[in-house]
């Protein structure tokens, strides 16, 4: 494509901050990364081209062929419905400078009954922060006035800050961006644009909110062996240690620690530990939340 490259620069086309005379926008990194990438998966990215005519970049990787057994399953979609009862209501603070991302985080957590405040900057946060007392902070690490890694340094110096969980919001690619974030006192990490399930899991995670959901492709076969496998009472046996281990896992839907404590159970309740895991393998951790629940009921 286009009308090719001069001789004397496609010794150089690799090269850091490197551009050829007909300078565009950006740093000169662009192809440096593409064949450091390339290169660390075995591959390789290399170049043709004459003067007047056109380029051409080939990009070789090595690849086998998986067949359809080796291909996991894609992660049904679930939408969180509601917020079990007995809960307290949680107050959130949204901090970002730009609209579309506070509107998006606001949106997705008001119909939930969520007490919700926002601020367009990192003093609007910890002005907020110091009269309203929110449990959790969703940070962006961007922002005028006051960026985010101050404004979460000037939070967590409080003694009061220690009980807010913040969580930072970075549009960095860079994975040394995760320490930073942690050591100026955030308590997670989330790179954008941010999935509404990773918002949810961060919720349960650190607040133990324990989320309802609406199992999108939820079969009525699935439905059926669920109810028919496992009586209402089933779980009610088991001890309290181990259903209060069960219902953190199910509460972040994480299916390798789930299965894990079912694991513990398959040897003396094995029809109980095969339902459960079929509900494991369906997504249905709403409804092993529900089983655990009544098992806990005096």
């Amino acid at each position: 494509s286009g009308q090719g490259i001069a001789p004397e620069d496609l010794e150089t086309i690799f090269a850091s901050f490197t551009q050829t005379q007909e300078k565009k926008e950006g740093t000169g990194l662009g192809l440096t990364i593409s064949r450091q990438f390339a290169r660390l998966m075995g591959g390789d990215l290399t170049v043709e081209s004459q003067w007047g005519e056109g380029t051409t970049f080939t990009l070789e990787m090595p690849v086998e062929v998986s067949s359809r057994e080796e291909i996991p399953a894609a992660r049904p979609e679930r939408e969180v419905i509601a917020i079990a009862e007995g809960q307290p209501t949680y107050r959130i603070l949204v901090a970002d400078d730009r609209w579309t991302n506070r509107q998006f985080l606001l949106k997705l957590l008001a119909p939930l009954g969520f007490e919700l405040q926002e601020a367009t900057n990192g003093r609007e946060a910890v002005d907020i922060w110091r009269e309203w007392r929110p449990h959790l902070i969703w940070m962006d690490m961007r922002m005028p006035v006051l960026d985010g890694y101050d404004a979460t340094q000037e939070i967590k110096s409080h003694l009061n800050g220690q009980a807010t969980t913040i969580i930072a919001l970075t549009a960095s690619a860079f994975e040394e961006e995760r320490d930073i974030v942690l050591a100026k006192g955030c308590d997670d990490f989330l790179r954008k644009p941010v999935k509404k399930d990773l918002i949810f899991e961060k919720l349960a995670e650190h607040l133990g909110i324990i989320f309802l959901y609406q199992d999108t492709v939820q079969s009525a076969e699935q439905e059926q062996l669920s109810s028919s496998l496992l009586s209402a009472d089933a779980l009610t046996g088991m001890s309290s240690e181990w259903l209060q281990k069960l219902t953190q896992a199910a509460t972040i839907a994480k299916p390798i620690p789930t299965l894990s404590l079912i694991e513990e159970i398959s040897q003396q309740y094995p029809e109980i530990a095969a339902a459960l895991k079929q509900m494991v393998h369906n997504y249905q951790f709403s409804e092993i939340l529900y089983f655990v629940a009544r098992a806990k009921q005096p």
